[in-house]
């Protein structure tokens, strides 16, 4: 799980054709901005300290018209709770620039073990992903129902559908929100 499979970075670039993975790219833009594109049409817009996050066989291209930079990451299994692309910005003080370099560094490395190094900096990659996420671009209903789950996860006779119920909003609503922000079901 988390196993950092390549590290690469590029150097100025305008445009990346149409490519696809076997398993998650993670891009994490240096430098300059531009957009990545997906094969039904959606558009996610980055700029510096933003990382993009693609799954697997999520045929993409990446183009911008000034150019930019970018640590791209390809790990296996990062376990991620999402099942489409998504784009988180780092923190003011950099900790994803961080941890990102440092897995260049530890791949283009020739160092005894490590692989040590590299799944731990894939697990903190991953780990911040899914906090970073999280923590912003959630509607106010699922952050309310996350808020429930959070609470009582370790009540045994809580009710998560009974609790979802009782919210001002459609069932059938609130389940597929959630699902969109946050990869899975509440069930789930």
């Amino acid at each position: 799980m988390n196993t950092i499979l390549f590290v690469g970075e590029h150097a100025r670039t305008f445009d990346v054709l149409w490519h696809e993975h076997e398993q998650w790219e993670l891009v994490y833009c240096t430098g300059g901005e531009g957009a990545f594109r997906f094969e039904n049409g959606t558009l996610m817009e980055y700029r510096e300290g933003d990382v993009v996050a693609i799954p697997p066989r999520e045929r993409h291209s990446n183009s911008s018209p000034a150019g930019f930079t970018n640590i791209h990451i390809r790990m296996a299994d990062p376990g991620f709770p999402y099942r489409s692309a998504f784009r988180v910005e780092d923190d003011a003080e950099g900790h994803l620039k961080t941890a990102f370099r440092e897995a260049q560094y530890y791949f283009m490395a020739d160092i005894n073990k490590r692989e040590l190094v590299l799944a731990a900096l894939g697990e903190l990659i991953a780990s911040y992903l899914i906090v970073y996420r999280s923590n912003s671009e959630l509607s106010k209903v699922v952050e309310q129902i996350r808020s429930l789950i959070i609470s009582n996860y370790a009540d045994a006779s809580f009710a998560l559908d009974e609790a979802i119920r009782e919210l001002p909003f459609h069932y059938d609503y609130m389940r597929k929100l959630f699902k969109k922000e946050m990869g899975l079901t509440p069930l789930e």
